[in-house]
């Protein structure tokens, strides 16, 4: 029987999780460690008028967070609202709310 590491099944559930909308459901992975705090960033200059700002987040990794840092993404149609991805509090850990979009 194949074995996938954790790492890998939390990556794909991110991704996986980060195309549903805010009104589905979402399943994570509680990870036992919390997660450092967030790193200040600051947004450069838009690049292009319309895009909105996604900030840095850590990823749970290998068996440790590693800091993504933020970027500029496209709203899938106008007026769309980013609503940030995060880690919340679970029984037993932390859990990762993937981000959304909002319309």
């Amino acid at each position: 029987m194949m074995q996938v590491s954790t790492s890998l099944l939390a990556s794909t559930a991110m991704l996986t999780l980060g195309t549903l909308s805010g009104n589905c459901a979402e399943v994570g992975v509680v990870i036992g460690v919390p997660p450092p705090p967030a790193k200040i960033e600051v947004a450069p200059v838009i690049p292009v008028s319309g895009f909105v700002w996604h900030p840095g987040y850590w990823r749970w990794e290998e068996g440790r967070y590693i800091w993504i840092p933020g970027a500029f993404i496209a709203p899938p149609q106008p007026r769309a609202i980013w609503v940030p991805s995060h880690w919340t509090p679970a029984p037993g850990g932390w859990v990762w709310a993937a981000g959304y979009w909002r319309r």
